[in-house]
């Protein structure tokens, strides 16, 4: 017997030894699955966050790109901050998603054409913010662009200017078709062949001096560079539309007249009024005299639109101090002419320059043939002409309006989505 409890003393130490390695077996089981437990909610939470920022994001980019409030129009200033309809420098507009995350989202606008949409959710185990940019696109975007057929013959040049600044490099020439640069004595910026996937031939484009476009230089340090090659612009499309021209022009009282500046308000060539934006409709729109504009001014035309007519030629329009190349800085957001074309390109509308006219204007008539009236020497557009052809028979110089980046075609749609 005493030698069976002297066995049985050995048990009490050993028994206790285990009991406590399995309190820690089963301390370190528990601290396991709480960690695993904060670390599934984190993931869980951290995924949903980011989901809930997104759906914020979301909201207030769809608000922009639908709104028709003021704060959404181009001429709000750079810097206007939005919470849903209001204006705030700090933004208290938030929201909730089904999950029970909130979210807070801001947008400020970074550009003339652009917003830049904010949205930060958080929760107790993460945050994450969302950022998408809202913008819209030029509707003047280069110097000249021609749909269906590009030529110019006989010291004829593209470059660019600001409010201030000459030479800025995006004196860009385009079309979706041939491009002929006969005869140029000054040359272009650059020149871009849309239209690539189809007609992918660089020696479409002819340049005076060789056989293809290889010594068309091009400007490193221009504000917007031009690529070689890009899609064909599609007509209708959303970069050449031509349905709010006809909506504009149904709209109009009717029937529409014909403008001559010899006859209209007076005959003192005289467009617009100071301070203020005025929308004009006319059958055809001749300028035979010179044409002062006051205010801004959209023109938009049923028929053909020509600027000086025979002997009446050496005709300016929006010329306030002059449009000499690389002196006069005219500002040609303030003049823009809308030319419905006929939809027929075997007999399209047409937009015609007289001999030494000179022409301060966005010019946007992607079916219209723009030519000589009738021969055409010497003739300068400061601004933007698109044409469904181009064609002249000397002399034309192609001045683009840096500032006609400002004017948008009114499609906001998503540019961008990343995480921050």
């Amino acid at each position: 017997m005493r030698n069976r409890h002297l066995d049985d003393r050995g048990s009490l130490p050993l028994a206790l030894l285990v009991i406590i390695a399995l309190s820690g077996v089963i301390g370190a089981l528990v601290a396991t699955v709480i960690g695993s437990t904060r670390q599934t909610r984190f993931d869980q939470q951290y995924t949903e966050v980011v989901q809930a920022a997104d759906t914020g994001a979301q909201a207030a980019a769809a608000l922009l790109i639908r709104s028709t409030s003021v704060q959404m129009k181009q001429d709000a200033p750079v810097g206007t901050v939005l919470c849903g309809t209001t204006t705030a420098a700090a933004c208290p507009a938030t929201g909730v998603t089904t999950d029970g995350i909130p979210f807070e989202w801001r947008a400020t606008k970074i550009s003339t054409l652009g917003w830049e949409v904010r949205s930060t959710a958080t929760t107790p185990e993460a945050q994450r913010t969302v950022v998408i940019e809202v913008a819209d696109k030029p509707r003047f975007f280069l110097a000249a662009f021609s749909d269906r057929g590009f030529e110019m013959r006989g010291g004829n040049g593209a470059d660019s200017y600001g409010s201030t600044a000459w030479y800025t490099g995006n004196g860009i020439v385009a079309s979706n078709e041939t491009i002929r640069l006969n005869g140029s004595s000054t040359g272009v910026d650059a020149v871009h062949l849309y239209n690539w996937d189809n007609n992918s031939d660089i020696n479409r484009c002819i340049h005076v001096g060789g056989n293809d476009c290889d010594d068309v230089r091009t400007m490193p340090d221009a504000t917007l560079p031009s690529a070689r090659i890009g899609p064909k612009l599609q007509i209708g499309g959303t970069q050449l539309e031509t349905r709010f021209i006809d909506e504009q022009l149904a709209a109009c009282p009717q029937p529409l007249t014909e403008y001559k500046t010899s006859d209209y308000n007076g005959g003192n060539g005289q467009l617009g009024t100071a301070g203020q934006h005025t929308v004009l409709c006319f059958d055809n729109f001749t300028a035979n005299r010179n044409i002062t504009v006051n205010g801004t001014v959209e023109v938009y035309i049923a028929g053909d639109l020509l600027f000086g007519t025979p002997p009446n030629n050496d005709v300016k329009v929006n010329c306030p101090s002059g449009c000499a190349a690389g002196t006069s800085t005219p500002d040609a957001r303030r003049l823009s002419f809308y030319v419905d074309g006929s939809g027929d390109p075997a007999n399209p509308s047409t937009v015609k320059f007289g001999n030494h006219s000179a022409i301060a204007a966005g010019i946007y008539a992607p079916e219209s043939s723009c030519a000589g009236n009738p021969s055409n020497a010497q003739a300068s557009v400061f601004g933007s002409l698109i044409c469904g052809t181009i064609s002249n028979q000397g002399g034309w110089t192609f001045h683009y309006d840096d500032r006609l980046t400002e004017m948008g075609l009114g499609q906001y749609a998503q540019r961008d989505w990343r995480e921050e």
